[in-house]
C-alpha cells in the first residue's frame, strides 16, 4: 500500500510538473510552482526527488518521451502512396503549437545541461530515427528512392524537418498552410525518385 501512495504522490508531482512547464517555461518553473499545483508540500517533493533539477529532468524527460513517441508513430506509418506521405510530412509543416511541441522543445534545452535528462530522451530519440530509417529502406526496396540518393542523406533530411518544425511550432514561428506544405512534399518526394516527372496516384 505504501508503495502505491508514494507512486501516486510521484506520478502527481510529474503531472503537474508538465502542467506548470507548458504555463510558464521550463526554465520559469520552480519547485514550490509544481508542488503547489500538485497539491502537495515542498517537503513531499522533496520526499520523491533528490534535488529540483532531479525533479525537472525526470518530468520533462517523461514527458518528452510521450512527445517523441508520437513523432515516432508519424515517421514510421505505413503510406499507400507517396501522395499520403507527402501530405503526412506536409501536415508537420503547419500547424498551431500543442504542448508535446513546448515540453519536447524543453526536454531537448534539459538534455543539453543535464545528463539524466539526456539519458532519458536518448531511447525516444533513437527509436525515431530507427523509424525514419526502416521507412526510407521501404522507399528504396519499391524503388522510389534514385541510386544517386544516399539513404543517410534522406533519413537525416527527414529527421531535420520532424525535429525543426517541433522547434518552429513550440517557439511560434509561422509555418505554411497544410496545402501549400504538401504540395512542396510532393516535389520533394518526386524529385527523390529515380523518375523525377511522375507522381504517384
Amino acid at each position: 500500500m505504501e508503495i502505491q501512495v508514494q507512486a501516486s504522490v510521484r506520478d502527481r508531482l510529474l503531472e503537474a510538473a508538465a502542467s506548470v512547464f507548458v504555463e510558464r517555461g521550463f526554465w520559469g518553473t520552480r519547485v514550490q510552482d509544481i508542488a503547489r499545483a500538485a497539491g502537495l508540500s515542498t517537503g513531499a517533493l522533496y520526499s520523491q526527488f533528490d534535488s529540483k533539477s532531479a525533479l525537472l529532468a525526470e518530468a520533462v524527460a517523461t514527458h518528452g518521451e510521450f512527445a517523441l513517441a508520437a513523432l515516432v508513430r508519424a515517421a514510421g506509418a505505413q503510406d499507400q502512396s507517396g501522395v499520403a506521405r507527402a501530405a503526412r510530412l506536409g501536415s508537420m509543416l503547419s500547424g498551431s503549437a500543442t504542448p508535446l511541441d513546448t515540453l519536447l522543445l524543453d526536454a531537448f534545452a534539459a538534455a543539453s545541461h543535464d545528463a539524466e535528462a539526456a539519458r532519458r530522451l536518448g531511447p525516444g530519440l533513437d527509436e525515431l530515427h530507427a523509424a525514419v530509417r526502416e521507412r526510407i529502406a521501404a522507399m528504396r526496396a519499391s524503388g522510389e528512392l534514385s541510386d544517386e540518393v544516399a539513404d543517410a542523406a534522406v533519413v537525416a533530411l527527414v529527421e531535420a524537418v520532424i525535429l525543426g518544425t517541433v522547434v518552429m511550432r513550440a517557439t511560434r514561428m509561422p509555418l505554411s498552410g497544410l496545402d501549400e506544405a504538401s504540395q512542396l512534399m510532393r516535389h520533394l518526394v518526386r524529385a527523390l525518385s529515380d523518375e523525377p516527372g511522375t507522381e504517384e496516384a
